[in-house]
């Protein structure tokens, strides 16, 4: 038992060593674009905050934004934002040379534009701040390599989080289960009354175990959303998941008129499969499909498991994507993103992520200061032990001189 506790030691050392500053990074990034758009909003102002007025229907407002930039196509678009907020949308390049904005902010009472950006370009301006962080918090700025790389690190998290779990349960814990379990339940606490590195490791492991839930789920969640199609294969091979419908028929849903009378079509749809709320608040159009989302809180992404989606082609089929139902793996495939930016219980949810990722990047800096205040204690020590070695040598030394001294005078 010993052995084996040594060698989880020193994997969660080396291991922790080696990802602590992808963890302060991801930690927090990751606080930060819990609430990304209330403070894209706030550095913003001019971009986002608009007259409280009726809005237009989808396809004319996206008909005043393309008629301002001719060059491109709304891709995606949030249409009915909250009030107050302008509409967002994405925009695709109609030839092949890049547009100098591909994120436009209008207003979704009149369609005129207030202005865009080059979403996720480089680097701290207030203009480009919050979708910067969250590239870096993505894939380190680094595009697919870098979403790999960061797969590795949430793969790596994950396993530590189970090593350091284990660590911190007693070592007698089947033999001596009382004692044990009184024992275990001081790792829970920090001890005010200790100094130094005892106080650093109380810190480390009592928030660790209280946070351990959360932070093991962002792990987890965080190898579904840099590694989505491996995660996918894993938890259909684990769970049962309900098979996916076929793909609506290539058409073009782009013809002038359609997307509001597909809109129509994708509230009645939505509504017949128990949704309560009101009609859609973005929608997103590839190829021959049109998705609408629909949500409470006038985001595509909503509270709880997510956004309801429909999707809805050119000759009217419709499918309604519920998140949260379906078999086992669905619920769990459904439950990573709303778990990893908290919105799985509201704002409780994004406070308490927030505060996981901060915890996340204290965890890594304290882990580094306790190994630093070990090794240099080691060192200290070894130091004194050579040097006492080295005054016992002298000692012996110099009374073996003597000794031959006092031989050769006699």
């Amino acid at each position: 038992m010993l052995a084996s506790r040594t060698t989880l030691l020193l994997l969660h050392r080396w291991v922790g060593l080696a990802l602590a500053a992808f963890l302060v990074c991801e930690g927090l990034t990751g606080s930060v674009i819990v609430f990304d758009d209330a403070l894209d909003a706030w550095l913003n102002p001019d971009l986002f905050d608009v007259a409280a007025r009726p809005g237009l229907p989808p396809q004319e407002l996206i008909d005043h934004i393309e008629a301002q930039r001719p060059q491109a196509s709304v891709s995606y678009i949030i249409h009915r934002p909250p009030p107050g907020r302008a509409a967002v949308a994405f925009l695709s390049p109609r030839g092949g040379a890049p547009l100098a904005e591909d994120e436009i902010f209008a207003d979704p009472a009149t369609g005129r534009v207030l202005g865009g950006r080059l979403y996720g370009g480089c680097c701290v301006s207030r203009r480009v701040l919050i979708p910067f962080i969250y590239r870096i918090h993505d894939s380190l700025a680094l595009g697919v390599f870098g979403q790999w790389l960061l797969g590795a690190v949430a793969i790596a998290w994950a396993l530590d989080c189970i090593n350091g779990f284990l660590l911190t349960l007693p070592p007698h814990l089947v033999s001596r289960r009382q004692i044990a379990l009184k024992q275990w339940r001081l790792a829970w606490t920090i001890s005010l009354a200790r100094g130094g590195i005892r106080r650093l490791f109380d810190l480390h492991r009592a928030v660790s175990l209280w946070l351990w839930v959360v932070l093991f789920g962002i792990a987890i969640s965080g190898i579904s959303l840099t590694l989505p199609r491996s995660f996918e294969r894993v938890v259909a091979y684990l769970l049962p998941v309900q098979g996916a419908a076929d793909d609506p028929p290539a058409a073009d849903a782009r013809q002038p008129g359609n997307l509001d009378r597909m809109e129509d079509a994708a509230w009645h749809a939505a509504r017949a499969a128990g949704w309560q709320g009101g009609r859609p608040s973005g929608l997103f159009r590839f190829g021959g499909t049109t998705t609408f989302y629909f949500s409470q809180d006038g985001t595509t992404r909503g509270t709880g498991f997510g956004s309801w989606h429909v999707r809805i082609d050119a000759s009217g089929r419709t499918q309604v994507l519920h998140p949260g139902t379906g078999r086992a793996g669905d619920v769990v495939l459904a439950l990573q993103l709303p778990w990893h930016d908290g919105r799985l219980i509201g704002l409780t949810g994004r406070i308490l992520v927030a505060v996981s990722g901060v915890a996340t990047a204290m965890l890594s800096v304290t882990g580094v200061l306790i190994w630093w205040r070990k090794r240099r204690s080691r060192l200290s020590m070894a130091r004194r032990r050579l040097a006492g070695s080295g005054d016992a040598l002298g000692k012996r030394r110099k009374s073996d001189h003597s000794v031959k001294r006092l031989t050769l005078t006699e």
